[in-house]
């Protein structure tokens, strides 16, 4: 990192005397067309993340964003820049600043940019969102490089209640001109937005559904919780999904390493155990869940349907693997990197007719696994997304991200859908988060649609 001060500040710091009392220090050129600037010590530690709930898939986990260019913005001029690193982390460190008028300007090839205002000695989020270019329903950004912002605040859930939500705010042209998560430890959300503008705040809450609220236009920064109430229980209970034996088909061998899915509505999500998983209790009825439990030595794969009753555990038959697995998903890029491998892979067709490609997560493919969004699943041609999630398992055995790159814009073709499992191959050029080419990817696939 690197510390660029504007002409201003060496003006004031060199020719003037700065007044301190308890709350900042008043710093004035001798121009004497100046104005007085008000300043403020600040300090920030921030995490930069493309959330799952970012997805409209749903289905991108927790992908930290390593070198997102991050400035401190003030007068049109960067007071400060530096770049998220590979946690995707980022630390202001302390010193002193403007008190009004200055920004925290994030951008990175792919997303839209984020702003976010200072408002204070600090900012109350330990982690910011980007959304993806290429976010569906938005038809692109407003807020780069505004003459002004403010900065919208709420407190919208009770503490003892809270879960994770995703709020976003469009124009009426529906551009998207600020968003903010709010975490579940931080029941409240911080926003930076555009002054005397009509507002669309969209929220979406874990097991509370989503809906869009208007608002606005404001002229000054407001708490606008109160004008945003969502109506709903935001207490929610865990139920268990349990699945104690499963044995290989033709030898009865009770079997420990497998891997356990489960499908709800139109997602496959990998459980982090193979002997059951917890979903949240959001239904109020029974609904069906696709279970699938699939091995890697031997190579075999069984699925099945349960019936599951909200606010009761579900115990799932003993299991026999029989069907062989031939799934894959392998992929070069610039003719070094490698990656995937021979491991289940499936396939999502959601109601758009869009279709999601993930290989699961499992040691052979612990460095390089990624997800895939294809605009269609029918034979043919079609363009597609790859997000990278390269992994590493760390000492006590979990999963650690490192890293995350992608490629936008690339093209895959399905060359086989029988209705039960699609191949086809990946191509194009992929780009790091500071747009330096990584080379071709070229990529083939096989997965069972689920």
């Amino acid at each position: 990192m690197k510390n660029i001060y504007l002409t201003l500040f060496f003006l004031a710091l060199v020719f003037t005397a700065c007044e301190k009392n308890s709350d900042s220090t008043e710093m004035e050129t001798t121009n004497p067309s100046s104005e007085p600037i008000e300043t403020i010590n600040f300090k920030w530690r921030v995490s930069v993340q493309e959330e799952e709930s970012l997805q409209k898939w749903n289905y991108i986990n927790n992908n930290s964003l390593q070198n997102v260019s991050v400035n401190l913005m003030f007068g049109g001029e960067s007071l400060w820049e530096g770049n998220t690193d590979r946690t995707g982390g980022i630390s202001f460190p302390e010193q002193v600043i403007p008190a009004v008028g200055a920004f925290f300007q994030f951008e990175s090839p792919g997303y839209y940019p984020l702003i976010v205002q200072v408002e204070g000695e600090t900012i109350p989020l330990w982690r910011v969102n980007m959304i993806r270019n290429t976010y569906p329903d938005i038809n692109g950004e407003a807020i780069l490089n505004a003459e002004s912002y403010i900065t919208l605040t709420g407190d919208l859930q009770d503490p003892s209640t809270a879960r994770e939500s995703w709020y976003y705010i469009t124009n009426s042209d529906n551009e998207l001109i600020g968003n903010s998560l709010v975490d579940p430890e931080l029941p409240s959300f911080y926003m930076t937005t555009l002054p005397n503008e009509e507002l669309f705040l969209h929220y979406n809450v874990e097991c509370g559904g989503d809906g869009v609220v208007a608002l606005g236009p404001f002229t000054e920064s407001t708490d606008i919780g109160a004008l945003v109430d969502q109506s709903f229980d935001f207490s929610f209970d865990y139920d268990l999904v349990y699945l104690d034996n499963v044995t290989e088909c033709d030898t009865e061998t009770k079997l420990y390493g497998y891997e356990l899915f489960y499908k709800i509505e139109n997602l496959t999500y990998q459980a982090t155990g193979n002997s059951g998983f917890n979903i949240p209790d959001c239904q109020s009825t029974a609904y069906p869940i696709l279970l699938s439990v699939a091995t890697q030595n031997p190579r075999k794969y069984v699925e099945l349907t349960i019936t599951h009753s909200p606010g009761q555990q579900s115990d799932v038959p003993d299991q026999q693997v029989c069907d062989v697995d031939d799934t894959f998903l392998k992929y070069t890029i610039g003719g070094g990197l490698t990656g995937g491998g021979d491991v289940f892979t499936y396939a999502n067709i959601l109601p758009d007719g869009q279709m999601v490609l993930k290989q699961a997560e499992h040691p052979l493919t612990e460095e390089h696994r990624f997800t895939i969004l294809l605009d269609g699943s029918a034979v043919g041609s079609h363009a597609c997304n790859i997000n990278t999630v390269i992994r590493n398992v760390n000492s006590s055995g979990g999963w650690s991200q490192v890293n995350g790159l992608g490629g936008y814009q690339l093209s895959a073709t399905v060359t086989m859908n029988d209705g039960v499992f699609v191949e086809g191959t990946v191509s194009g050029e992929v780009l790091d988060s500071e747009e330096v080419s990584l080379g071709i990817i070229l990529g083939t696939f096989r997965a069972r649609i689920q």
